[in-house]
């Protein structure tokens, strides 16, 4: 029987193959720069938000009832408070549902075309390759088999331990507060969209594809991966963490420094990736990881369970050297939660 594992397991696994990455850290620089803030930023959003006002205006002269003087005005001028502010949450959630998606095709060009152009990066160097694809999708499913369980068990028990221990509500993503607004079906269909497509290729070229390869070609590369995730926790926060110290509010400062904190706690983690026999490629994917887990800190403490996805993540696309099998269960793990959340 182990035997034939081994033989199965072989035979799935490619041999272990280490290619050196063309492109610079100022090109990887500048397409995180135009990708994460310039298309998104300067481009995208203000269109989205435009075209969102615009259709809001337009809904809400076409279904305006009409009011009498005394009772139903009144009725509305004493619900406004809520209302705006569940409009507010909900466009701002349909502002990021429409980025992600708009953004997708100008951020795929600019990472494929910018490496390609300054230091002649081809795509299987970022891991887009065919090379025993039907494996890499195996290897994604079987991975997505094992590993969303253990993620989604260890995500609800975190979840009960900070109602517990802080007395406070998790934040809810944005896409579900979108699905739970009684949403139309095709905008349903968008927020599966973002989730299973936009986010899962996205995500994996950025992380798994551009900077994890990076990060593995030098000894600091995983400790400069903690570094961003530790600033970026502090920077996502800063509104909380200044409005906390102006009130001197402590227990709410203790809270807004959680996620800089767990990036402290896992810093550590370094050390032990050190030992491995790759240790430039183990603190890669170690750093890689605690950064991918910790940009999703507005959605605290979702970022404790996605380390360990993220760390599964992470060790495909090394071992495999394509982005197929981490795709694919990337995809597939978003598809389990668009399907909870939907229910």
């Amino acid at each position: 029987m182990l035997s034939h594992l081994r033989r199965f397991w072989s035979w799935l696994l490619p041999p272990r193959r280490s290619s050196l990455v063309p492109y610079t850290g100022l090109e990887v620089v500048a397409v995180v720069l135009l990708t994460e803030l310039v298309w998104a930023g300067v481009l995208i959003v203000p269109l989205v938000h435009f075209g969102l006002s615009t259709w809001q205006v337009a809904s809400d002269a076409h279904r305006s009832p009409e009011h009498g003087e005394n009772g139903d005005a009144q009725d509305e001028a004493n619900s406004d408070a809520p209302m705006d502010a569940d409009r507010e949450t909900l466009t701002k959630a349909r502002v990021g549902l429409w980025t992600s998606i708009f953004c997708l095709p100008l951020n795929l060009a600019t990472l494929l075309l910018l490496p390609r152009l300054l230091s002649d990066t081809r795509p299987y160097q970022l891991g887009l390759t065919t090379y025993r694809l039907g494996r890499s999708v195996l290897l994604g499913v079987l991975g997505w088999i094992i590993l969303t369980p253990v993620v989604l068990w260890l995500n609800e028990l975190v979840h009960q331990l900070y109602v517990r221990i802080t007395s406070g509500e998790p934040a809810l993503h944005s896409l579900t507060m979108l699905s739970r607004s009684n949403p139309a079906w095709w905008e349903l269909a968008l927020v599966a969209l973002a989730a299973m497509i936009a986010a899962p290729v996205w995500e994996e070229m950025l992380y798994r594809g551009l900077l994890q390869r990076w990060f593995s070609q030098r000894w600091w590369g995983g400790a400069l991966a903690c570094g961003l995730a530790l600033i970026w926790a502090l920077v996502d926060k800063s509104p909380l963490i200044y409005a906390d110290c102006r009130a001197r509010n402590w227990s709410g400062l203790g809270v807004a420094l959680q996620p800089a904190g767990f990036v402290l706690l896992l810093a550590p983690g370094l050390l032990l990736a050190g030992l491995c026999r790759r240790p430039n490629a183990a603190r890669a994917i170690y750093g890689t990881a605690v950064l991918f887990a910790i940009r999703h800190s507005p959605y605290w403490p979702d970022p404790v369970a996605l380390l360990v996805l993220a760390l599964g993540l992470g060790w495909l696309a090394d071992r495999t050297r394509s982005l197929v099998g981490p795709i694919v269960l990337h995809s597939l793990f978003n598809g389990v939660a668009c399907v909870m959340m939907f229910l």
